[in-house]
């Protein structure tokens, strides 16, 4: 991708998160691939995403399995 394009996207990405804001609308970033992807949408003001970064697709089975983990008390003090 050349810079130019990547300018355009970066600007289509960013009026996006403003208008969301604007409209008081949580905003999701979706595909987020690696980390500067994920700093360049903090700084634009989305804290939410999802992507390859965090996880590759799992079932619904699996993401059930995965959640109750979570809520489990650790069993470290």
């Amino acid at each position: 991708m050349d810079d130019a394009q990547a300018d355009r996207d970066s600007a289509l990405v960013k009026a996006m998160v403003t208008m969301g804001a604007s409209l008081d609308l949580e905003v999701v970033a979706e595909g987020i691939e690696d980390p500067g992807q994920l700093e360049a949408l903090a700084g634009l003001g989305c804290p939410l995403g999802q992507g390859y970064l965090f996880s590759r697709p799992v079932s619904a089975e699996d993401i059930g399995a995965m959640v109750q983990l979570s809520l489990e008390p650790s069993l470290v003090p």
